[in-house]
């Protein structure tokens, strides 16, 4: 690689911009997960905690809109970060990579894998594993404060998000789904079988509930 400080300072800001890219889908990731994880009761009390909690809630009763602006932003993200990160860094790969001999066709093809590869693993670990981990431990925390960007990411890829969600009611319906049926509410067996499970009640209060 070159050792032009100039060309080290841009190759360090198109690594920021990838890097940044991988976090933003992280983001969206994290919202999708934490919205589909909220209970209902969850969901209710969160209405109640001013706007925030309101955009949460509306968010919540309309699936489709929200399922398909993370999946907008995390396609996006996930193209530009492959994109920007096979063809900017690997002009500075490609160089390097003839300096130890190999022909301009091998590192070009070398530099494209391995910087794909690469890309790919950082964008599972930290863009799809690790949020979707984070989502399912700090659900409402997350879901409130990405509710705001993704109800603005909806506004603004409207007419995408209308042909996404049109379309995926149309396939839903093809297996016999209403796709604007609520969410299946929790049965008796299973209140009482989380409520004998959490340990913060007392054997009395367990009673009281049964």
């Amino acid at each position: 690689m070159s050792s032009d400080p100039r060309s080290l300072g841009a190759l360090f800001t198109d690594i920021g911009v990838v890097a940044g890219l991988i976090l933003l889908a992280a983001l969206f990731v994290a919202a999708e997960i934490a919205l589909i994880s909220l209970r209902d009761s969850q969901i209710r009390q969160m209405a109640t905690k001013g706007r925030r909690g309101a955009r949460v809630a509306a968010l919540s009763q309309n699936p489709n809109r929200f399922l398909a602006a993370a999946q907008v932003g995390v396609t996006v993200c996930g193209f530009l970060s492959a994109a920007l990160g096979a063809e900017r860094i690997g002009t500075y790969v490609e160089p390097w990579l003839e300096s130890l001999g190999l022909t301009r066709g091998w590192s070009n093809t070398l530099s494209l894998i391995g910087l794909t590869l690469i890309i790919a693993y950082f964008s599972l670990v930290f863009g799809e594993l690790v949020p979707k981990r984070l989502a399912l431990f700090r659900t409402e925390a997350i879901a409130l404060a990405a509710a705001p960007i993704i109800d603005v990411l909806a506004m603004v890829f409207r007419p995408i998000i209308w042909l996404l969600s049109h379309s995926t009611n149309f396939i839903v319906r093809i297996f016999g789904i209403d796709p604007h049926e609520a969410r299946t509410q929790m049965s008796e067996e299973e209140l009482l079988d989380l409520v004998s499970g959490h340990a913060a009640l007392t054997d009395e209060e367990r009673d009281i509930v049964e």
